[in-house]
């Protein structure tokens, strides 16, 4: 969680003024991630083989951005009812 945050966080005003491509920076996150589990991976073994799921959400304007890997819902909550946007993996 915390790197998916930092990558969002460093990026946050170059988001803000539309200068990179969301999707994009959505996609380099979730490298990140990767690669943080995979380290954490390697130092302590006995976390080998564990997964993590991840979801990200960018709101710009009137627009939700979302990357979900795994089985964690994007629920939206509208005229009293519960909607689930993404999909298991």
């Amino acid at each position: 969680m915390s790197e998916a945050f930092a990558h969002l966080k460093m990026k946050e005003m170059l988001i803000e003024e539309g200068i990179i491509d969301i999707p994009e920076t959505l996609q380099e996150l979730a490298e990140a991630a990767n690669k943080r589990v995979a380290r954490h991976m390697e130092e302590d073994q006995e976390t080998h083989g564990m997964g993590s799921t991840l979801l990200a959400t960018v709101i710009k304007g009137n627009e939700l951005f979302w990357l979900s890997i795994g089985d964690s819902p994007l629920l939206l909550f509208r005229d009293g009812a519960l909607r689930q946007l993404n999909k298991d993996h």
